[in-house]
């Protein structure tokens, strides 16, 4: 996992450990999340801006501690059913993508705000059911 975590802080010029709390891949040029990044268990902020993500792999759902998801300025058409079990979301910003329905959000117990403006069907930014 060392090896796998240099040769991504290497290619994205960026700090990744295994124990990283944040890890901010803005403005990288992604295509796709590495495979690896859904891995890091301790990360609570991913920061995935201004790159070229026309998705996000179902394996993100596995990042139990992730607080925050900055997706904006991609090419998101969708987003992985998997979100809706990050209980500890509390920011998800998706805005700018070319989004047209948000997944089940209600398992993300801790969600305090969605930002998905200028995205390409009118999105609810409130996507918790009330009960």
């Amino acid at each position: 996992m060392e090896a796998v975590l240099a040769e991504l802080g290497e290619r994205y010029e960026c700090e990744v450990e295994a124990d990283s709390t944040e890890l901010d891949l803005e403005d990288k040029g992604l295509t796709e999340l590495p495979a690896v990044v859904c891995q890091l268990p301790a990360v609570e902020e991913l920061f995935l801006d201004k790159n070229a993500l026309a998705a996000l792999p179902e394996a993100i759902g596995e990042m139990a501690a992730l607080r925050e998801l900055n997706a904006r300025q991609n090419v998101l058409t969708g987003l992985p059913a998997s979100i809706g079990r990050l209980k500890n979301l509390e920011g998800l910003l998706v805005d700018r993508n070319r989004l047209q329905e948000l997944p089940d959000l209600s398992g993300c117990e801790a969600l305090a705000g969605v930002n998905v403006n200028a995205n390409q069907a009118s999105l609810s930014a409130n996507p918790k059911p009330d009960h």
